[in-house]
């Protein structure tokens, strides 16, 4: 596990240190400019820099690539995203759901590839993926509400006796609601109580896990959000569901990396590394509206041993076989 996490920081850091500067507007180069933008450092971020190197585009040398990372930040996204279109690039990526939405409202007229977690046509930016509609195009996941409810079903495999789970998610977040729907749903047909907590942005997590405890819950589902997965939040949340010895599933990529227990999500790295493909077709003289949005290629289900040992969880076999990553 340390030597994923090194690696997937380090590839971060350096990609930063690699960027073109955030200030006043620069002349244009002979060589093509992309905008970058992501919600907050995840493994699209170095999947997409692996992707561009890996078709010849080399920061500096083919291509100048201007750096913005909002960390979770809403209003952050919308002056990035600003900035990245005053700038005049030839192109945006973007990652997490609430940049490409800060993006769209910016700009109809800089192609943008995207790579996101959320499905567009179910927020309704998208009547299909064949033939997008405007300026944007890229990797997109599942619809929200489906892979919420499934969650839920592979909680409940992991700890078959669970019949009060808890949630929480950040109020406001384009997918929250959602989220809240599709796992109200899975709770209902699968006979569990859920007791859902919202957590706003900058506020402890303390209480939420305090009400839970009250409560007996006995499994927890914390959704997909670029909020609750910004340092050092996110480590507070592990580490609280671990001294509450509750089994947790995770809606972002990399918590297991950090001790979470469990996630199931889309392989970002993969979306990110996809997503340069787009990008490089662009650079090269094609339409958003020509390259079909795609979805990723795998969901992954992967689960942290460690952390089931340190709360005293036995995972089944049975689930543990479904399982697309086990981390010792």
């Amino acid at each position: 596990m340390t030597g994923r996490r090194g690696f997937f920081i380090g590839a971060c850091g350096a990609a930063l240190l690699a960027s073109g500067t955030a200030g006043a507007q620069q002349p244009r180069s002979t060589i093509p400019r992309i905008g970058f933008l992501a919600g907050r450092l995840n493994p699209s971020v170095a999947g997409f820099d692996e992707g561009l190197r890996e078709l010849g585009w080399i920061d500096g040398r083919t291509i100048r690539i201007e750096r913005r990372i909002a960390d979770g930040s809403n209003e952050q996204s919308r002056i990035m995203a600003t900035e990245l279109v005053a700038l005049g690039v030839d192109a945006i990526y973007v990652t997490a759901t609430q940049a490409v939405a800060a993006v769209r409202e910016t700009t109809a007229a800089t192609p943008v590839v995207f790579s996101m977690l959320a499905d567009p046509v179910e927020l309704g930016w998208e009547t299909n993926f064949a033939r997008p509609a405007g300026n944007l195009t890229g990797i997109a996941g599942v619809a929200t509400s489906e892979i919420a409810g499934k969650r839920i079903e592979l909680l409940l495999a992991a700890v078959p006796g669970a019949r009060r789970m808890g949630l929480l998610y950040t109020p406001r977040m384009l997918t929250a609601e959602l989220a809240v729907r599709g796992s109200e749903a899975a709770a209902r047909m699968l006979d569990i109580q859920l007791r859902v907590l919202p957590i706003e942005r900058d506020a402890a997590p303390e209480p939420a896990f305090a009400e839970l405890s009250a409560w007996g819950a006995q499994a927890l589902v914390v959704t997909q959000s670029q909020l609750l997965a910004t340092q050092p939040l996110q480590g507070r949340i592990v580490a609280l569901a671990a001294a509450a010895r509750l089994p947790t599933i995770y809606g972002e990529p990399d918590w297991v990396d950090f001790d979470g227990l469990m996630t199931y999500v889309p392989d970002a790295h993969d979306m990110g590394r996809r997503a340069a493909w787009f990008m490089d077709r662009i650079l090269r003289g094609a339409k958003p509206a020509d390259l079909p949005i795609e979805r990723p290629a795998r969901i992954q289900l992967r689960v942290n041993l460690r952390a089931a040992r340190a709360i005293g969880l036995a995972l089944p076999p049975s689930f543990l076989a479904r399982a697309d990553e086990v981390i010792e």
